[in-house]
């Protein structure tokens, strides 16, 4: 492929982008083509280690993505980011899909346990206000007479243990809203990992 059907197919791949920094971005690959042809390379060896138009137009639609996800924190920009990243190739795919839906999975599972346990200590707590207000127990657990013999100290028990519960899924509430905010900039800072690692950039930036 030559300069003028590379940056043809290029442009034709950026359309997403504003009209400005689609225009930058030919410039600098005209720029570079140029530059390696004066020094002796011919136009098809240097398009050939730039890699296909498509390529590099989905990696500028990641970094946009990603841009977007890092400014805007939602679950849609993230899935978005995620998604573009997995368009890169099979390896992004195994090792940028892979894992973030298998620690997604656990911090739902997270989630999960702390609604479990809040609902079981406002149920718990509940049964021990009834048997406190003189409700029948029997009609919640079958202990017979030990039951009526210490209701009172039962029901105490019962909702002592539902604030335990109820306690305790709102702590594990509490550090299932952090883990998400940790994950959240987590991802995009390894999604912007991998866009450097597959453009070939110092893994390393002042910026």
């Amino acid at each position: 492929m030559d300069k003028a059907t590379f940056l043809k197919r290029l442009e034709e791949r950026l359309r997403f982008l504003a009209d400005s920094e689609r225009r930058d971005i030919l410039y600098d690959y005209e720029e570079h083509i140029t530059v390696a042809v004066e020094n002796g390379e011919s136009e098809e060896e240097v398009v050939s280690k730039l890699g296909s138009p498509e390529l590099i137009a989905r990696q500028y639609s990641m970094s946009k993505v990603i841009k977007k996800a890092e400014t805007n924190h939602t679950s849609g920009n993230i899935l978005r980011a995620v998604f573009a990243a997995a368009g890169l190739g099979l390896l992004n795919l195994i090792f940028v899909v892979g894992p973030f839906f298998g620690l997604l999975g656990v911090l739902i599972g997270i989630y999960a346990v702390a609604f479990g346990f809040a609902i079981s200590g406002v149920a718990l707590a509940g049964v021990g206000v009834i048997g406190l207000l003189g409700g029948d127990l029997s009609l919640f657990i079958h202990l017979g007479e030990a039951v009526s013999y210490n209701s009172d100290v039962f029901s105490v028990g019962l909702f002592g243990l539902g604030i335990f519960f109820g306690a305790s899924g709102g702590l594990i509430g509490i550090g299932s809203a952090w883990l998400t905010k940790w994950f959240y900039k987590a991802t995009i800072q390894y999604l912007k990992f991998n866009l450097k690692v597959i453009k070939g950039e110092p893994l390393t930036t002042n910026r």
